[in-house]
């Protein structure tokens, strides 16, 4: 009889920090949803957000620090995604990933303002930030209804590309980008 070992367990679906969704998890659940969306003709909304200058407040205050950090603006974007059905992961480096299934463009936009600004309602300090004394949340919005041949990783490369334009724009800011997928 083989024995079990920490090598046998299947992979983890969730970030031990942040206790969401790892990208695996993420990537799987786009995949599905994509299909759902195509099959029903549907708004499929996926964001990507960033926290601003992480790496230069983990430099600067400490990898615990930026745990909480972490913790804390998982805890606010959950409270912003309010129906069961919107998903949020944590991918790493500081950034999110958010599907809002059945969301349009200008719903997307919406859930994405308020998730800026329930981060900067944590005024958690950070001085190495461009964009303001505290952490701050940049994040590019995507949507598409459900087309032929939508794919999801196009979705996530157009949430990617409007993710680094905001913070190319020096970071706190939504950007969107409306494209025929």
């Amino acid at each position: 009889m083989k024995r079990s070992g920490p090598d046998d367990r299947p992979p983890s679906l969730l970030d031990p920090v942040t206790g969401l969704p790892n990208r695996r998890r993420f990537d799987s659940a786009i995949r599905i949803e994509t299909r759902r969306a195509m099959r029903g003709q549907y708004y499929l909304s996926v964001m990507k957000a960033g926290i601003d200058e992480f790496e230069s407040y983990v430099d600067s205050y400490g990898s615990g620090a930026g745990d909480r950090l972490l913790q804390a603006v998982a805890g606010a974007l959950k409270g912003q995604a309010r129906r069961i059905a919107d998903f949020i992961a944590y991918v790493g480096a500081g950034e999110f990933y958010i599907m809002l299934p059945m969301t349009g463009f200008e719903g997307a936009l919406r859930v994405a303002q308020r998730m800026q600004g329930s981060v900067e309602a944590l005024q958690v300090k950070h001085d190495g930030n461009r964009a303001s004394n505290y952490a701050t949340l940049s994040l590019g919005v995507t949507a598409s209804q459900g087309q032929l041949g939508l794919s999801s990783s196009k979705l996530m490369s157009m949430a990617d590309e409007a993710l680094y334009r905001a913070r190319r724009a020096a970071g706190n800011k939504v950007v969107g980008h409306q494209d025929r997928v």
